[in-house]
């Protein structure tokens, strides 16, 4: 199932590749919770999806949906932000 033999976000991996601090009372093999990113992800591209199918017949200059200024800067602002490791607040 993992390939080393444990699953990425034991407290030992997220302090090495990370450096997470591990929390008090929590061994180096203890899997940590971490955000479920690929559920905020769905969620987001979701909204993005029924936001941009409400305006597909709005009449202005081809091109303005997807102009530099739109979306994509957001989208990849909420994700990034959502992807930093918070182990340190949650143990399982």
């Amino acid at each position: 199932m993992f390939p080393e033999g444990a699953p990425a976000s034991t407290a030992r991996n997220m302090n090495q590749i990370f450096g997470t601090p591990i929390p008090e009372g929590a061994t180096p093999d203890t899997v940590l919770a971490v955000h479920p990113t690929q559920l905020y992800e769905t969620v987001l591209g979701t909204v993005m999806f029924l936001i941009l199918w409400r305006f597909r017949k709005h009449k202005h200059a081809e091109g303005w949906l997807f102009g530099p200024r739109h979306g994509g800067r957001a989208y990849d602002y909420v994700m990034n932000a959502a992807k930093q490791p918070v182990a340190e607040t949650a143990t399982v």
